[in-house]
């Protein structure tokens, strides 16, 4: 039985958005640079840990989505309320 109940769609979403944003660092200088082993192993891991992460997000929108339950997804919605940002019912 394949559901995609209790899962965070946001909490997913942020995690891939986050890896495919890392790919960035390296166009900017920002990444690690090793000394010993070969560099291009750390842009190449990053792009396939990006590949993965969309990979799996299209999987779950495509076979799971229809089971998710977006009213229990609360990832985020303690800073929306603290900061008084929610809409007036």
């Amino acid at each position: 039985n394949k559901s995609g109940a209790g899962l965070s769609l946001q909490s997913l979403g942020t995690v891939v958005g986050a890896r495919c944003l890392h790919l960035l660092s390296h166009f900017l200088r920002l990444h690690y640079v090793p000394a010993i082993i070969p560099w291009l192993l750390y842009p190449s891991l990053d792009v396939l840990n990006a590949i993965a992460g969309v990979a799996l997000l299209g999987s779950f929108s495509l076979q799971f989505f229809h089971t998710y339950e977006r009213d229990k997804d609360d990832f985020g919605i303690h800073v929306f309320e603290k900061l008084d940002l929610l809409p007036k019912i």
